[in-house]
């Protein structure tokens, strides 16, 4: 396991950028816990996961706005994948339900 570590960081990251929220909540989950355990050989490398969760606090005013601006569904808007983007391909709507859906 310990030679391919950076491997399914980096493939948990892009997973992050690119795919949905159900499978966004495991690769946090997985990329929190590599780092608990290779902390040594992956403190190097947290760069781009770190880019990924300003990435997504950065969209937040946009996603707050459209979700609650007079007229619009807020629940439609949160699950329409895609809908907002952040620099780097993020899925800022998908990822806001996918944060809430961890701390449920």
């Amino acid at each position: 396991m310990k030679q391919h570590v950076l491997d399914i960081q980096n493939l948990m990251v892009h997973l992050l950028r690119n795919d949905n929220e159900e499978l966004g909540v495991i690769c946090v989950k997985i990329v929190i816990d590599i780092n608990r355990t290779y902390r040594a050989l992956l403190e190097a490398h947290i760069q781009p996961f770190v880019s990924w969760i300003i990435d997504l606090y950065e969209g937040m005013p946009q996603v707050v706005e459209s979700t609650f601006r007079e007229g619009s569904s807020s629940s439609a808007a949160l699950l329409l994948p895609g809908q907002y983007s952040v620099p780097g391909g993020s899925d800022v709507s998908g990822n806001l339900v996918m944060i809430h859906g961890m701390n449920g």
